[in-house]
């Protein structure tokens, strides 16, 4: 019996199985029922997580996935076959089995959590394995073209801005608690344009998040905007971090 089918149940409930591998694993649950009942776990998370926020996808999503993308490390490609032919000595030419990305359980998380949050609109922090590059926050804090920069508009705070890395560590000063019915929104912004990077919680201490920032950027701001948060911003901003000049 294949010992990896009982880590699938994970990957066979997102779908994320090649055509070959489902089957052997479909085959596998009528003979495993641990896997049977973890895979139907798995099934109900996966559609309580599909039908928890039901809403239309901003304009913005397109553009933060794609700045998401550009700055999330991806899994090194998969070592060549061994070539039959070829005139390497035994050994040389080996296949190195590595685990598949759903078969990393951090790396899973880190991936549901991503979709969460992007259909939710909420800040992504980029998140990997050990064995990767260095994670967006990570690169951002080492880079040796990254600056801190203080807000123009508003007062206390920051941002490390790391243009290298293309992404930033926002950290927003204390946020007083706000009338019912109104929330504080990050805004990465070009020019007169603004993408929405989350909303951030009222606090008594200063929080950090780390958000993609595209050449094309010119600062980063929080306004107050109708609870839930809004497409694009309906009032001027109240914190503001240029970061370019």
């Amino acid at each position: 019996m294949n010992a990896q089918l009982h880590v699938d149940t994970g990957a066979r409930a997102l779908d994320a199985l090649l055509p070959a591998e489902a089957a052997a694993f479909d085959r596998h649950l009528d003979t495993c029922p641990s896997c049977a009942t973890e895979y139907g776990e798995f099934t109900e998370t996966v559609a309580l997580l599909g039908s928890a926020v039901a809403v239309e996808p901003p304009p913005s999503l397109h553009v933060s996935l794609m700045r998401l993308i550009a700055i999330t490390p991806q899994a090194p490609p998969p070592a060549a076959e061994p070539d039959p032919a070829s005139s390497e000595p035994p050994g040389r030419a080996e296949r190195v089995d590595r685990p598949r990305w759903y078969r990393r359980p951090p790396t899973l998380l880190a991936a549901v959590i991503i979709a969460v949050a992007l259909i939710a609109g909420g800040v992504v922090v980029a998140s990997q394995g050990t064995s990767g590059p260095p994670t967006a926050e990570v690169c951002v804090q080492r880079a040796a073209d990254a600056r801190v920069i203080a807000p123009d508009v508003g007062a206390g705070g920051s941002v490390r801005y790391a243009p290298s890395c293309h992404a930033a560590v926002v950290t927003t000063p204390k946020m007083p608690k706000l009338a019912a019915g109104n929330d504080y929104q990050l805004w990465v912004m070009a020019g007169d344009d603004a993408v929405s990077a989350g909303l951030v919680s009222a606090s008594a201490t200063p929080s950090s998040v780390v958000v993609p920032v595209a050449a094309a950027d010119t600062a980063v701001g929080v306004s107050v905007e109708p609870s839930g948060g809004s497409r694009t911003p309906t009032t001027d901003p109240i914190w503001v971090v240029p970061l370019t000049g």
